[in-house]
Formats: C-alpha cells, sequence, structure tokens
C-alpha cells in the first residue's frame, strides 16, 4: 500500500525487495534434520518426504538414532575398561591421557564415517553401525582382558 499527498491509497499486487537470501536458503532453514524428533521420524517419515526431506538422509537419521543407545552402552563400557585396569597411581594418571585421547578419536572416527556416508563413499546403513561395531569389538577384547586379571 501507498499514500500519495491527497491521503489516495494505492494496492500493488507484489512487492518485490532485494536480498541476499534466496527461497533455498530460506526453505534449507527449515529442512534440519535436527529438529525432528525420533517419534516424528518412525510415524511421519512419508510426510517428511512429501514436505521436501531427503529420503536417504532421514533413513540415516533414523539408523543413528537407533544406534544411538548402544553406542552410549558401549562407551560407558569403554570407560569402565579404563577405570579397571588401572591399580597403580602412575597407571591412573597413564589410563587417564588414553582414555581421553581414545574418546577424542572415536568421536572424530564416528564423524568421519557419518561424512564418509553422507558423501556416499560407502553406504549410510555402514558408516552409521560401523563405530558401533568397531567399538563393542574394542569393548569385548577389553572386557575378556579384565576378566583374565
Amino acid at each position: 500500500t501507498k499514500f500519495q499527498e491527497e491521503n489516495i491509497r494505492e494496492d500493488f499486487e507484489t512487492f518485490t525487495f532485494q536480498s541476499t537470501f534466496n527461497r533455498d536458503k530460506l526453505n534449507s532453514i527449515y529442512s534440519n534434520l535436527d529438529t525432528v524428533s525420533f517419534y516424528k521420524l518412525m510415524m511421519e517419515k512419508d510426510d517428511l518426504v512429501s514436505k521436501g526431506y531427503n529420503s536417504k538422509l532421514l533413513e540415516e537419521k533414523r539408523h543413528f538414532y537407533l544406534s544411538l543407545p548402544f553406542f552410549l552402552v558401549l562407551m560407558v563400557c569403554l570407560s569402565v575398561i579404563f577405570t579397571l585396569n588401572s591399580n597403580e597411581r602412575r597407571q591412573k594418571t597413564y589410563y587417564l591421557i588414553l582414555s581421553i585421547i581414545t574418546c577424542a578419536l572415536v568421536f572424530y572416527f564416528k564423524n568421519f564415517s557419518i561424512a564418509l556416508g553422507t558423501t556416499e563413499r560407502i553406504p549410510l546403513i555402514i558408516a552409521v553401525w560401523s563405530p558401533v561395531i568397531i567399538l563393542s569389538l574394542f569393548c569385548s577384547v577389553g572386557i575378556i582382558q579384565i576378566n583374565e586379571k
């Protein structure tokens, strides 16, 4: 709406303005999969695909949510392994440094694996579950080692 000097009003059908954002940028703000809950992802997958979400990324996020409890349990198991292996005070600092380095490596390996899956270098399901499988192998070896002591 535009008012002229004599208070005469003009109506316009469209309004055009210059912006640094385009339609794709604005739509990508609302297509963040981190805001989608696990329940909504499981129950309304077809609805999310019709809203414009990528079906492969929805599948990756679903497997991520399914693997998360296993990953967290294995991380606790890993911390138990480092805690129960140390007896002396000098060994405790060694295991503390080793555990911090190991946790950082696991974190970066998990992100690297997801990045490989997102770029389709490896299948998405393998990308999501491979850190869990490798961590479970590492934890099982550590638990067997503790059990032998």
